[in-house]
C-alpha cells in the first residue's frame, strides 16, 4: 500500500472555490454574433485558459488549464423605452470592444457596430482573469415565477451562512 500525505496532488477549481486574479494565457475557442436579450448587436465568446496549468491557492496546488470563460460583448445599446440608439452607452460600448479589437491585432479602418466582426475565435491572448462572486440559489418556486423573479433564495450552508460561488470573469 502507497501512502500519501493529503496536501500532495493537485486539485482542481471548481465554483465553489476563490479564483486568483492574474494574467493568464487564453485561448479563444469559439465567437458568435447573435442579438443580445435586449435586442443590442453582441458577440459571445468562449476562452480557455492555456497558461499557467497550474496556480497556488493557499497551501493546495490548483489546476485551471483548460477552464472556460465565457465572455459577452455588446457592440451597441438600445434605449429599452424609445427603441432607438443610446448613443452614451452605444459608444462607451463601441469603445471597449474597438479597444479589444486593437489589443487583439485587428488592423481595419471601420467596423459595422450593428454588425460586428468575428475576430477572436482562434486567437492567443494575454488577459487579467478573476472570479465574481456570488451566492449560491434555489430554483425559484411556481410562486416566485408567477411574480416574475428571476432569482430565488440563497442556498445556506450549516450554519446559516449565503454559500458562495464563483464565475470567472476576463477583466481585460
Amino acid at each position: 500500500m502507497a501512502v500519501r500525505k493529503m496536501t500532495e496532488g493537485v486539485s482542481g477549481w471548481n465554483n465553489k472555490t476563490p479564483f486568483p486574479k492574474d494574467r493568464y494565457t487564453i485561448y479563444c475557442l469559439s465567437e458568435e454574433f447573435a442579438p443580445s436579450q435586449g435586442g443590442n448587436p453582441m458577440l459571445k465568446r468562449e476562452w480557455e485558459i492555456v497558461a499557467p496549468e497550474q496556480v497556488q491557492i493557499g497551501d493546495r496546488n490548483v489546476s485551471v488549464g483548460g477552464l472556460k470563460i465565457v465572455q459577452y460583448v455588446v457592440t451597441k445599446v438600445k434605449d429599452q423605452e424609445t427603441e432607438t440608439w443610446d448613443q452614451v452607452k452605444s459608444d462607451k460600448a463601441f469603445g471597449r470592444f474597438r479597444d479589444d479589437l486593437v489589443t487583439m491585432g485587428y488592423d481595419k479602418e471601420d467596423i459595422d457596430d450593428e454588425n460586428p466582426p468575428c475576430f477572436a475565435q482562434g486567437k492567443t491572448v494575454e488577459a487579467i482573469v478573476y472570479a465574481k462572486e456570488d451566492v449560491a440559489r434555489k430554483s425559484p418556486t411556481p410562486e416566485q415565477l408567477r411574480k416574475g423573479q428571476k432569482q430565488s433564495d440563497p442556498i445556506k450552508d450549516e450554519s446559516g451562512k449565503d454559500i458562495k460561488t464563483y464565475q470567472l470573469q476576463i477583466e481585460s
